[in-house]
């Protein structure tokens, strides 16, 4: 995408520099681009911009002994998520893990009246985790009796 379009797309950019913004709790890289002379830095969005963070975080749990339940038309509980989503990611969902989602994991939200269970991208260590942590609502696929 050339400088000129970025601008018509983009309401936060600058005459010396842009910034491609994304959600930080998507611990994704923002890439700053100036127009003369390209990209000139690139940064980690998760510890530098949890401030102007536009995702809500809810605090999971793990479900645990679930492998023996399998969805019904997926070969796994990622696929399913992947179909629900239409994508994968590629790191972990954990907020406070920096490693990559290998299994969609069956979880429940903490403190929550919310008794469904959903399925979320982590990796294979924080799917046997047996603490509460934090992951991106929006990363969160329900669970139906009939999945």
């Amino acid at each position: 995408m050339n400088s000129e379009n970025m601008s018509r797309k983009n309401k936060y950019l600058s005459m010396e520099q842009y910034l491609i913004f994304v959600p930080s709790c998507l611990k994704t890289k923002l890439t700053i681009v100036n127009p003369t002379y390209g990209v000139t830095k690139v940064v980690r969005g998760w510890n530098g911009l949890q401030n102007l963070n536009s995702c809500k975080m809810v605090k999971v749990k793990n479900l645990h002994s679930t492998s023996d339940r399998k969805p019904k038309n997926y070969s796994s509980w990622k696929e399913f998520w992947k179909a629900k989503k239409g994508y994968w990611p590629n790191e972990c969902s954990a907020g406070d893990c920096s490693g990559s989602a290998d299994v969609g994991a069956h979880v429940k939200k903490v403190n929550s009246d919310d008794n469904k269970w959903y399925i979320v991208p982590l990796c294979s260590g924080c799917n046997n985790r047996t603490d509460e942590f934090n992951v991106p609502e929006f990363r969160l696929v329900p669970v139906n009796d009939n999945d």
